[in-house]
């Protein structure tokens, strides 16, 4: 086994993990380095004419320090609003601007998760006109899956069936390690989830996405490719209530990568498995 620590994965993955969210760091810098200003990410909100699915443009607006409030108020308020709390100070201001940066480089995830969650609280109806819960019945199934890949999703972007089918059966080595020289061209993994970018200023080596096949070439654009998952996620999480499950959503090593840590040119950095699990395990 390879014993790494966070320190010691250098800036390879965090370059890479953050390719979706590249454009808003050099705009509106970096959330590790201190908050990006509400104005410069309204601006950018603006500009990319970002909605919420209630039909508010999406606005960031400061989080008073000591102020607090329910994950349900808070998904609910952009739902009701657009308005999406941001801290400005404390240790949630890194956190809450990698959120921004991915509502801005996510928009239709973004909104559709929010819906999602507007569903599972009882704020709007599912396509059959009944609701699905109401405000007082708790988390529930679906808002935990929500949650999960609202703060630690990617999303898988190949054609190549053998990598698709790799990813699904959990075989790494086939993934990672003998198909390993057709990435980045044939495949490339696109991080949506807030709380990862956070954890790639000190990434470690079990850091792990929830993460969705998008049957796409890699090249295509980002905005397309958010539709695309916006679409997927509707289908998959709109049934979650009904039992059906997030059959789609799997755990991936984000450390396995090829080109995200140089330790793993190596085939024995993924001889681990307390890291690169079957999915039996």
């Amino acid at each position: 086994m390879i014993a790494l620590s966070g320190r010691a994965f250098g800036k390879a993955s965090v370059v890479l993990g953050r390719q979706p969210i590249a454009e808003l760091l050099a705009l509106c810098g970096d959330p590790g380095e201190g908050p990006p200003s509400i104005e410069a990410l309204n601006e950018e909100a603006d500009r990319r004419a970002v909605r919420s699915r209630s039909g508010w443009p999406i606005r960031f607006v400061v989080s008073r320090e000591g102020q607090t409030s329910s994950a349900a108020a808070y998904e609910g308020r952009i739902w009701a609003s657009g308005e999406v709390a941001t801290r400005q100070h404390g240790r949630g201001a890194c956190h809450d601007g990698f959120n921004a940066f991915c509502w801005l480089a996510f928009p239709q995830v973004r909104a559709c998760l929010n819906a999602l969650q507007a569903l599972a609280l009882g704020l709007r109806a599912d396509a059959g006109g009944a609701f699905a819960a109401t405000p007082t019945s708790g988390r529930g199934r679906l808002r935990d899956q929500v949650t999960l890949f609202d703060e630690s999703g990617g999303l898988l972007v190949t054609r190549n069936r053998t990598l698709a089918s790799a990813f699904h059966a959990g075989d790494w080595q086939t993934l990672f390690v003998r198909r390993r020289e057709i990435w980045p061209a044939e495949a490339n993994l696109l991080l949506t989830g807030h709380a990862l970018h956070e954890k790639l200023l000190n990434p470690y080596k079990s850091l792990c996405a929830r993460v969705l096949w998008i049957d796409a070439d890699p090249g295509t654009p980002l905005e397309q490719i958010d539709q695309r998952a916006a679409w997927l996620l509707d289908r998959a999480l709109a049934h979650v209530p009904a039992g059906a499950g997030l059959d789609g959503l799997r755990p991936l090593p984000v450390m396995g990568v090829p080109g995200w840590h140089p330790a793993n040119v190596d085939p024995a950095f993924y001889r681990d498995p307390l890291v690169f699990r079957t999915r039996s395990a």
